[in-house]
């Protein structure tokens, strides 16, 4: 009796030895959740702003569980699209884990803020990737911003990508190095409407003045297009977008500028459209509107005239 007691004993006692050892790879999945006015979800908690996100090892499907983090939120998505795969290696543990980031548009629900979580807001696109990116207020591990900021930019792409992270003295855990830069997988789809086409344009337009990224600004609009802007001492004020873009050349490439674009609407016909912004100036009571009229030229939409006002 003593001797099956003693072999039940050292069973229990290897089974344990076993899980203490198991290796855990699990996968977090990250959901950018857009409403009717393309601004994203984010939220805050101990770590600071992120997108959503949810560690999956339980018994669930895909879209189970993004519902299920959605609905977290007090909302319902749909179009649930896969943009992102990324691995992390780690210094300190024999383990990798996987981030997947998918995008889902709100189709219903009222947002909330969860009890384990600070804050949850809506953001637009250029005031996510200030909040994410900023030290201060984004996480601590710095490669989450640069791939979320990688999937905000090019929505068309599927990304990859690999990291190496250890932990500081405070038991913080941080990027080492990049151990595959990110790189991209295929199109997430090789058609998309209209409207997202024409949003892509203006939203390159916004980004580009927020950043200071005069590449992206000329790109958004025809080589040969004029914006007719507000200027106290000209009852019309016409200036070339060539002209325009050379307007942020001498500032910082990437360094947000404290503009703040949203778009408010977008009315198409055929290969014509109409587009309606507002721009915020960050910290100031300043509000712009821009009025945009785009053409599809050679299966590309383009920002043929701009008109700007100052609205206060």
């Amino acid at each position: 009796m003593k001797k099956i007691a003693f072999i039940l004993l050292l069973i229990v006692q290897v089974s344990l030895a076993q899980e203490k050892n198991k290796i855990d790879n699990y996968t977090v999945q990250r959901l950018l959740i857009f409403n009717e006015n393309n601004e994203v979800l984010l939220q805050n908690n101990e770590y600071g702003w992120s997108t959503p996100g949810i560690r999956n090892n339980t018994r669930q499907s895909i879209k189970e569980s993004l519902d299920s983090l959605a609905s977290k939120f007090g909302l319902k998505i749909s179009e649930h699209q896969l943009k992102g795969l990324f691995t992390y290696k780690y210094e300190f543990k024999n383990e990798v884990s996987y981030r997947s980031h998918y995008s889902a548009k709100m189709n219903g629900g009222i947002l909330k803020t969860p009890s384990d979580m600070k804050q949850a807001e809506w953001f637009s696109i250029s005031e996510a990737i200030e909040k994410i990116s900023n030290p201060k207020t984004g996480v601590s591990v710095r490669s989450f911003s640069e791939m979320t900021t990688q999937i905000f930019k090019f929505p068309e792409m599927l990304w990859g990508g690999s990291y190496l992270l250890y932990q500081d003295a405070n038991g913080v855990v941080r990027d080492r190095k990049v151990l595959e830069p990110i790189y991209p997988l295929g199109k997430t789809s090789f058609e998309t409407n209209e409207e997202d086409q024409i949003r892509t344009t203006i939203n390159a337009y916004l980004e580009g003045t927020s950043y200071n990224k005069t590449e992206s600004i000329k790109e958004a609009f025809y080589a040969e297009a004029n914006l007719f802007l507000t200027h106290k001492d000209k009852k019309l004020w016409i200036v070339p977008i060539q002209e325009y873009a050379s307007w942020f050349e001498k500032k910082e490439e990437g360094k947000f500028n404290g503009r703040i674009g949203k778009i408010l609407s977008i009315d198409q016909e055929n290969d014509i459209a109409m587009a309606k912004a507002e721009i915020k100036a960050k910290g100031k009571d300043i509000r712009y509107v821009d009025i945009f009229l785009l053409k599809k030229i050679e299966g590309e939409w383009k920002i043929i005239s701009k008109a700007a006002t100052k609205t206060n």
